[in-house]
C-alpha cells in the first residue's frame, strides 16, 4: 500500500510537471488571460510562479501599448475628419451667403422689371395718344393749313421746323419702347437662367 501511495504521488508530480510550459515554450496569455490574472494577482501564486507573472505583466504592457497606439490613430483621424467637416461647414456657409446674395439680387431685379413694366404702359398709352393725334391733324390736312397760314418765310421755316421736330420726337419715344421692351425680355431671360441655377445651388446644398 506504501508503495502504491508513493507510486501516485510520482505520477501526480510528473502530470504537474508535464502540464507546465516548458522553460522555452512561449505562453499564450491571449487565451488564459483569466487564468493568468488570478494567478498573478496575488503575493503567493506570484511569487511561486514568478517567471510566468512576469511574461504575463509584459503581456499586459505590450497589448496596452497596442492600444495606445490604436487609439492615437483613431484620434488623428478623427482629427483629419473634424478638419474635413469643418471645412465642408465654411463651403456650405459660404455658399449660403451666396445665395442669399443672388436670391436678394433676383428679388431687386424683380421689382426693377415690375416698375419697368408700368413705365412701358404708361409710354405705350402717351405713343398712342401721339399716333392718334397725328392721324387726326393727317386727315384734316391740318400741316398744310398750318404751314399756309406762314405770314413769312421765317414763320414758313419755324413752322416746318415744329412738325419735323414732332415727327423726330415721336420717332424717338418710339424707339426708345421699343429698346426698352427688348431689353426687358432680355433681363427676364437672365433672370429665368439665374432662378434656375439658385433652385439647383440650393437643391445640392
Amino acid at each position: 500500500m506504501f508503495k502504491s501511495k508513493k507510486i501516485l504521488a510520482i505520477l501526480l508530480a510528473l502530470a504537474f510537471i508535464m502540464g507546465q510550459p516548458s522553460a522555452n515554450a512561449k505562453i499564450d496569455y491571449a487565451k488564459n488571460e483569466d487564468y493568468y490574472q488570478k494567478l498573478c494577482s496575488k503575493k503567493s501564486t506570484y511569487n511561486a510562479n514568478k517567471k510566468a507573472c512576469s511574461g504575463y505583466e509584459e503581456y499586459l504592457k505590450e497589448r496596452q501599448a497596442k492600444s495606445d497606439k490604436s487609439v492615437k490613430s483613431i484620434k488623428e483621424k478623427l482629427a483629419d475628419t473634424k478638419g474635413d467637416i469643418n471645412k465642408i461647414i465654411e463651403l456650405i456657409k459660404e455658399n449660403d451667403s451666396l445665395i442669399t446674395q443672388k436670391s436678394n439680387s433676383i428679388k431687386k431685379t424683380k421689382k426693377e422689371i415690375v416698375s419697368t413694366k408700368k413705365e412701358i404702359v404708361v409710354l405705350e398709352a402717351e405713343v398712342l395718344e401721339r399716333l392718334s393725334l397725328m392721324q387726326e391733324i393727317d386727315s384734316d390736312n391740318f400741316v398744310i393749313d398750318f404751314v399756309m397760314s406762314s405770314t413769312n418765310l421765317n414763320d414758313f421755316i419755324t413752322k416746318l421746323d415744329g412738325i419735323s421736330a414732332i415727327n423726330q420726337a415721336n420717332n424717338e419715344v418710339v424707339e426708345d419702347l421699343n429698346d426698352q421692351k427688348a431689353k426687358l425680355i432680355k433681363e427676364e431671360d437672365k433672370l429665368k437662367k439665374e432662378e434656375k441655377t439658385l433652385k439647383e445651388s440650393k437643391k445640392i446644398q
